[in-house]
C-alpha cells in the first residue's frame, strides 16, 4: 500500500501543470512543483505523504509546525519524498503545509497550503460497528451526512461469495465498486451484487466505506499550493468501514 501511494504520487506530479499567465520567452527555471496528501482513516494514524520536484536546495517540509521526514532522496532528478505519520489533525481541523527551500541565488522561498480537513461526518443508515445482513434479491442502500468542507467522497464496496454450484463445484465471484459521488446516497442493485449465477453459498464477507475529499481533485480545478511554489494537496476524511454479510 506504501508503495503504491508513493508512486501514484510521483505520477501525479508528472501529469501536474502549474497554472499561470505565459511569460516571454527565454531561459526560466521550472517552477518548484508540489503534490501530496493528508488521510484521516478509521484503520490507521492520520498521515502524510508529498513529493516536491524543482527545488535548488535540498528542501524542508513542516505541517501544522511539525517536520516531515524526508524518506527519499533524489539520485537524478530533484524529487523529495516527505512523509510524516501521527499528525496531530482531526476532521475539521487546520491544516498548514509549508516547503521552505533557498532559491539559486541564496534567497529564502516558501510554498504552502492552507486548508482545512473534510468533516466531520457519519453515516445514516448504520452504525460503523454493525454488520449489515443482506438476502438474495435485495438491493443495498447506503447514505450518510454532508461531510463539511468537501465537494463530494469516493464510495467503496467490495463483496466476496465463495460458493456451490450445481454441479456441486466450488466457485468464486466478488463485486467491487468505487465511485466518486456529490450525492449522499447510493443503491446497488441486487442483480449486481448478488447475481443468480452465485449459487448455495459456503462463506461470504464484505465492507463498504466513504471518503470525503478536500482540495482540488478534478483536472480542472485550480491548483492549491501558494507562494514560492504551485501544484495540488488534497485532505481525506474515512469513516470507518461498515461490514456486510450477504445470506440466502
Amino acid at each position: 500500500m506504501k508503495r503504491t501511494r508513493i508512486l501514484l504520487l510521483a505520477v501525479l506530479l508528472l501529469l501536474t501543470s502549474c497554472q499561470g499567465e505565459r511569460g516571454p520567452a527565454g531561459p526560466a527555471a521550472l517552477p518548484v512543483q508540489i503534490i501530496g496528501e493528508i488521510r484521516i482513516s478509521a484503520i490507521y494514524d492520520p498521515m502524510a505523504d508529498l513529493i516536491v520536484a524543482g527545488t535548488p536546495s535540498i528542501p524542508e517540509a513542516n505541517i501544522n509546525g511539525l517536520a516531515c521526514l524526508r524518506a527519499w532522496e533524489p539520485s537524478i532528478t530533484s524529487q523529495f519524498l516527505f512523509e510524516l505519520y501521527d499528525v496531530p489533525v482531526a476532521p475539521g481541523d487546520s491544516v498548514h503545509l509549508t516547503v521552505d527551500y533557498a532559491r539559486s541565488d541564496g534567497n529564502p522561498a516558501q510554498a504552502r497550503v492552507d486548508m482545512l480537513m473534510p468533516g466531520p461526518f457519519t453515516y445514516t443508515m448504520a452504525a460503523p460497528e454493525d454488520t449489515i445482513t443482506f438476502h438474495r434479491g435485495e438491493d443495498l442502500a447506503f447514505a450518510w451526512t454532508q461531510p463539511p468542507g468537501a465537494e463530494g467522497v469516493t464510495a467503496q464496496c467490495q463483496i466476496f461469495y465463495t460458493y456451490l454450484d450445481s454441479s456441486g463445484w466450488y466457485g468464486n465471484w466478488d463485486y467491487f465498486y468505487s465511485g466518486w459521488l456529490t450525492d449522499t446516497t447510493l443503491v446497488l442493485p441486487a442483480a449486481e451484487i448478488f447475481p443468480d449465477s452465485i449459487g448455495s453459498l459456503v462463506w461470504t464477507s464484505g465492507y463498504f466505506v466513504v471518503s470525503a475529499c478536500g482540495g482540488p481533485r478534478e483536472e480542472d480545478d485550480p491548483d492549491n499550493v501558494t507562494g514560492d511554489g504551485c501544484g495540488r494537496f488534497q485532505a481525506w476524511t474515512s469513516l470507518p468501514r461498515i461490514f456486510l454479510k450477504p445470506v440466502e
